[in-house]
């Protein structure tokens, strides 16, 4: 349950913040760096190609995990952070 709470509370900063427009054009970045779908992308690099600072593409990014079009992976602590597309299920 407290997993929720603090989930719900990301989505609650999203939205007050405009974090959701800030994750659509991060998504769309990730699309232009990623067309196949194949190979996660570091944010620092979808940040490069935004023009903005790290820290300002990290929460849109979360964003865009609890809505399970992303994932994220870090395989060293304090490592370079990876974004990878959810496969959509074909229909």
């Amino acid at each position: 349950d407290d997993l929720f709470i603090i989930a719900d509370d990301v989505v609650e900063i999203a939205h007050e913040e405009a974090f959701e427009e800030a994750s659509s054009t991060i998504y769309a970045t990730l699309l232009l760096l990623d067309p196949e779908g194949f190979d996660p992308v570091p944010l620092s690099r979808i940040a490069s190609e935004i023009g903005c600072p790290l820290y300002e593409v990290y929460i849109p990014a979360l964003f865009l995990m609890l809505e399970d079009r992303v994932d994220l992976i870090q395989e060293d602590f304090y490592g370079e952070i990876l974004v990878a597309r959810v496969p959509v299920p074909a229909l």
